[in-house]
């Protein structure tokens, strides 16, 4: 999951809306606190497939933090994909 980039929620929205292949997704229980995935198993498997998740910090009390996941992920705002 190399070029994480943090986003807003609005951005990250508008990425998973406009991502031309369809998305799985999967919480991972192994991390404090968990994270869910999106994944296009078009472009890898396992940890490769992940174009998007949320670190889901709303069960610690914080709000949840949105990412985007490598070069499959479009400049802040655009909507594209690379």
């Amino acid at each position: 999951m190399s070029d994480t980039r943090v986003v807003s929620k609005t951005d990250f929205d508008a990425f998973l809306a406009a991502y031309p292949h369809p998305l799985a997704r999967n919480v991972s229980g192994i991390f404090e606190p968990p994270i869910l995935c999106y994944h296009d198993w078009t472009v890898g498997k396992e940890w490769d497939s992940v174009v998007a998740s949320v670190v889901l910090n709303e069960s610690w009390g914080q709000p949840n933090e949105y990412r985007i996941h490598g070069v499959k992920a479009a400049p802040r705002g655009t909507g594209e994909h690379a």
